[in-house]
């Protein structure tokens, strides 16, 4: 009987399994809930978190490097509910920044941008902190999303009813504003972008020279529908890249290509969990992954 191989991708929207076959073709794949282990203890339902947030994220970082586009390893960066970074060097050594759940973290991700906006919109109406731009449209959308009239019906959305995928799901609205040329919107994006470069910047000095001298430069591997609006995220995350590799004195790191997965990172669990049982899949990097963006260094 042929041997099959299966791999998850958890995610505090929705998951997916794949199914392969000894080389490493794909049987099947289905779709389910989101996936987490952390707040069993106050929800039975599997919802609310995203399994990626945590060192809990180390192996779907690490199978997911399998789908990069270098059998040398390079960097997963996730940014869906939650916010991640993992390098992997052609040793096999990691290293990361971020990954702590929402509590502690996830800049970057869909949560932290509704976050933001909330709080902006909050700090403001309370004369707290200025804001950065009108809060018009952000307020107005805020009470529209979450169906209440003012400021202390969020707090049930907050607390009594937290759902950190619905709160999360708020960043699209945000990203609407954005696309209709909404400064604050457009402002809270820019700054999503920083955070997201700030992760790469955190993990370069353990970068293994030799990735930063493919063809490619070091590749970048995007996981999380908030790369959707890569175009927003542009400013900011170059921004970051650029003042991180100059203080710090990279002049290695001359080139990086943003690439996202053909498939469900799913795929490269399944490759990790047969490395774990003796096994090597056949896995073909070039065309499991694509190029999005490359940006050279001036």
């Amino acid at each position: 009987m042929a041997a099959l191989y299966g791999g998850v991708e958890g995610g505090g929207t929705r998951s997916k399994v794949l199914l392969l076959s000894e080389d490493g073709q794909i049987l099947s794949e289905a779709d389910g809930q989101c996936t987490n282990h952390w707040p069993a203890h106050r929800d039975r339902r599997m919802c609310g978190e995203n399994q990626r947030d945590g060192e809990q994220g180390q192996t779907e970082s690490r199978g997911g490097s399998s789908g990069t586009p270098s059998e040398l390893g390079g960097i997963v960066l996730i940014s869906g509910t939650g916010s991640n970074c993992r390098l992997i060097n052609p040793d096999g050594s990691e290293s990361g920044c971020g990954g702590w759940g929402h509590m502690m973290g996830d800049e970057g991700s869909a949560y932290w941008i509704a976050h933001q906006a909330v709080k902006i919109v909050f700090d403001s109406i309370d004369n707290l902190e200025a804001a950065p731009h009108d809060i018009g449209y952000v307020k107005q959308a805020m009470f529209n999303y979450f169906q209440v009239p003012d400021r202390l019906g969020i707090l049930t959305h907050l607390y009594r009813d937290f759902d950190k995928s619905r709160f999360a799901g708020f960043c699209r609205k945000i990203a609407e504003g954005a696309h209709q040329g909404d400064p604050l919107s457009r402002y809270i994006f820019k700054k999503a972008g920083e955070m997201l470069g700030r992760h790469v910047v955190a993990v370069l000095p353990e970068i293994d020279p030799v990735l930063f001298q493919g063809e490619i430069g070091l590749p970048i591997l995007c996981v999380g529908s908030v790369w959707k609006s890569w175009e927003l995220l542009k400013e900011g995350f170059l921004l970051a890249l650029t003042q991180g590799r100059e203080i710090q004195a990279q002049n290695s790191f001359s080139s990086f290509t943003l690439m996202k997965l053909r498939h469900s990172s799913a795929l490269g669990g399944a490759s990790l969990g047969a490395r774990h049982i003796g096994y090597l899949l056949p896995m073909d990097y070039k065309v499991n992954a694509v190029a999005f963006y490359s940006y050279t260094f001036s």
